[in-house]
């Protein structure tokens, strides 16, 4: 007898990836919207209408930039160095190396999609709507969301202005 339990056990024991588990595990414990769960969750499993995922079902469209020197600006701005890994998987999962607790951790991840939510978002605009990029309108639309959705947790006390001015020091605590 098919039960959503037993769908849910069945999905769990196929699991083979170990960082499969993890990832889907913090993605439905972070605050964000559910539109924005299943966005990681299809980025997870490279189920997004991407110009590669097309090509393979014999799509062909024009080149699409790399979105990389966004992530690479993100994480200046919140004064943080790293090595950005190409699995959008290990990327979330990695965070800064400043991350000590698992609140600090969860705001990252928090932010982390607030990333990729909004670089989806502005790629489609751009590829569908003929939208011209502005890296200053994306920058501002994932400072916002980020910082709604970290409002979300009840320890999140701090205003928009000090989020805007030092992102890392309000993840950090």
């Amino acid at each position: 007898m098919y039960s959503v339990s037993s769908a849910y056990r069945t999905i769990k024991s196929t699991q083979s990836i170990p960082g499969d588990s993890l990832f889907l595990n913090a993605v439905w414990k972070i605050n964000i919207p559910p539109k924005v769960v299943i966005f990681c969750w299809r980025l997870h499993h490279n189920a997004l209408a991407t110009v590669d995922n097309l090509r393979r079902r014999n799509i062909m469209l024009e080149e699409e930039s790399n979105m990389y020197i966004i992530w690479k600006e993100w994480y200046g701005w919140v004064a943080s160095a790293t090595v950005l890994p190409q699995d959008p998987v290990q990327h979330f999962l990695q965070g800064p190396y400043t991350l000590q607790s698992s609140t600090e951790r969860k705001r990252w991840q928090v932010v982390w999609s607030a990333i990729a939510w909004n670089i989806w978002k502005q790629r489609n605009k751009c590829r569908f709507q003929r939208e011209t990029f502005n890296l200053q309108t994306l920058q501002s639309q994932i400072q916002s969301f980020a910082w709604a959705w970290l409002r979300m947790e009840k320890s999140f006390h701090y205003s928009f202005q000090q989020w805007a001015n030092n992102p890392g020091a309000c993840i950090i605590y």
